[in-house]
This record gives C-alpha cells, sequence and structure tokens, in this order.
C-alpha cells in the first residue's frame, strides 16, 4: 500500500496593506520586543513610568493600543528603533496620520458636512495648533 501525501494548503494571501493590523499581532510584536531586551513586565513598567503592570499587559495582549509617546518611549528602553518594536504598531500610527491628514483636507475645502463633525472638529483644533501665535495676543 503506498502513501499519499495530504494536499498541499494553500499559500496565505499577502497582507492587505490597506487593513489595519490586529491588535493581536501589535501586542506580540510589543511583547516580543521586551522579551528580547531582557526585562520583565514589572521592570518595563517601572521604566515606562506606569503605576500598575497591568499596563504592559494589556498592551502586550492587544487589549489596548500604547500612545504614541509610549510607544518612542518603549522603543529606547527596550534598545529598538520604533519602526522595529513593532511594524504592525508603525503600519498602525501610518494610518491614523494619513487619517488626520485627509481630515484637515477636508476641512480646508471647506466642506460643511464635515466641519461640525468630532472629526471636523479635531481637524480644526490641529491647524490653529499649526498656525504661528500672533502679535498682541
Amino acid at each position: 500500500m503506498t502513501h499519499t501525501p495530504p494536499p498541499a494548503k494553500p499559500l496565505d494571501p499577502p497582507p492587505d496593506p490597506a487593513t489595519p493590523p490586529s491588535r493581536a499581532v501589535i501586542g506580540a510584536e510589543i511583547r516580543r520586543a521586551r522579551k528580547v531586551a531582557g526585562l520583565s513586565a514589572q521592570v518595563a513598567s517601572k521604566l515606562l513610568g506606569q503605576t500598575d503592570v497591568k499596563k504592559v499587559y494589556r498592551w502586550e495582549t492587544g487589549e489596548r493600543i500604547p500612545s504614541f509617546p509610549i510607544a518612542l518611549q518603549m522603543a529606547k528602553i527596550y534598545r529598538c528603533h520604533p519602526d522595529q518594536l513593532s511594524p504592525a504598531l508603525s503600519a498602525f500610527y501610518d494610518g491614523q496620520i494619513a487619517k488626520r491628514t485627509e481630515d484637515i483636507e477636508r476641512w480646508r475645502k471647506k466642506d460643511p458636512a464635515f466641519r461640525n463633525t468630532p472629526n471636523g472638529r479635531r481637524a480644526n483644533w490641529l491647524i490653529e495648533q499649526q498656525q504661528p501665535a500672533r502679535e498682541g495676543e
């Protein structure tokens, strides 16, 4: 009797760049970076200025996404470039930046349906922050 091999599994399709990375992938990459740095979650939380180690666990499980300043601090503490900390997190932030850029452009085009939405008000705030302070104010 001859043995026939099982049919080959199809290869996973390449990730779609338009699809945001999953939180679980981001968390796993952050955890891997911490482990490579040789730090425990408790030590990492103290170095990150967090009072509770649960925040680190929430980032590492993907329950929460760390803020951009925290991600930069993580990269420094874990001794890696921010893009190496988590490529998926970098892609997430790139998507957020692109979204905010689109919001600002819509606001600048004076789209009345957009201006009074939460994103429109946020775009207005961002534009105001970019403008230099006027004399006498």
